[in-house]
């Protein structure tokens, strides 16, 4: 079951699909500052809904959302400034690849393999052209082994 960090350099909307197992995704809010325990804003792959809704079901029962953000917090933050402010840009990139493999992997052993669904972190990055010169998200993405294996949009 993959867990690993996933990084695209390029620039694009929709780089956090490129996966063909994705159907959806939980946006972490980052904007203008991290909040892993904020309502997260749901992405859906077209024609996935119904696996996405099963993926979803399955973060919701086990409450998985107060367990992620509890497991993010456990990480320390990463600092700039000689290390008097926080950096939520460093902390998203230094923390993803180590939830992947550590909660992430768990929560997909324990609740999401059984159901043949199962999750990962990944850094939503890209350049903008005016303003903050770069923006990081988290997001966790719900991969779906039916659409894996068809290899196609579900």
């Amino acid at each position: 079951m993959p867990t690993q960090f996933a990084y695209y350099p390029q620039n694009s909307e929709f780089k956090w699909k490129h996966d063909h197992s994705v159907v959806g995704a939980l946006e972490i809010v980052a904007e203008p500052s991290l909040n892993v325990h904020a309502e997260m804003t749901e992405h859906v792959v077209e024609s996935c809904e119904d696996e996405f809704g099963k993926c979803l079901r399955t973060w919701n029962e086990h409450h998985l959302r107060h367990e992620f953000a509890h497991a993010w917090d456990k990480i320390p933050p990463r600092k700039f400034f000689f290390g008097l402010l926080p950096d939520g840009d460093a902390t998203i990139k230094h923390n993803v690849p180590k939830m992947n493999d550590t909660w992430v992997k768990s929560a997909n052993e324990t609740h999401f393999a059984p159901k043949g669904c199962y999750l990962s972190l990944f850094v939503w990055h890209w350049s903008n052209a005016t303003g903050k010169s770069e923006t990081v998200i988290p997001m966790m993405r719900l991969h779906s082994h039916r659409s894996h294996e068809q290899n196609a949009e579900c």
